[in-house]
């Protein structure tokens, strides 16, 4: 009779359990890096609409406190495209970015209210626009749910 000989090596069972166990492992791990790669995006686009919130709001706290005078035009609002800012002097100031809406509201009423399409403010005049209480919306046009508000009160020393 022939004797059977010791044989090396591994069985289908045992392959099909390596690959299964190993595809797991796999799926969990790139799992992990997309979702972490989705909130790091998601981050950086909420970094981005606060830079672009404080520099409006440092613009037109420049403009308060130095100019004589300037306008707030807005292409629309809600949702404005575009922010035109024209101080006295004759200086303008365009905020544009197609991935962006803003929203001007004036909180300076009892009731909030959207801000004019075109608003002029005299901030040397003590009896009006001595300051100026707004609330800014920024939102990502892509994904509503990132935006940045801030409601602030811009006054002239």
């Amino acid at each position: 009779m022939n004797q059977l000989k010791k044989q090396d090596g591994i069985t289908l069972v045992e392959l099909l359990a390596t690959l299964a166990i190993s595809s797991i492992v796999i799926t969990i791990i790139f799992q992990v890096l997309f979702n972490g790669l989705n909130y790091s995006e998601k981050a950086q686009r909420t970094a981005s609409i606060q830079n672009e919130a404080n520099y409006i709001i440092s613009l037109l706290t420049t403009q308060h406190e130095t100019s004589s005078g300037y306008q707030i035009k807005l292409d629309q609002n809600p949702q404005a495209e575009m922010i035109t800012i024209t101080n006295d002097d004759g200086e303008v100031f365009t905020i544009s970015n197609t991935n962006y809406v803003y929203s001007f509201y004036d909180t300076s009423h009892e009731t909030e209210q959207e801000m004019d399409l075109l608003t002029m403010i005299n901030p040397k005049d003590s009896d009006q626009n001595h300051y100026l209480s707004i609330r800014l919306v920024v939102q990502d046009k892509r994904d509503s749910s990132i935006r940045f508000e801030i409601k602030t009160i811009i006054s002239r020393m």
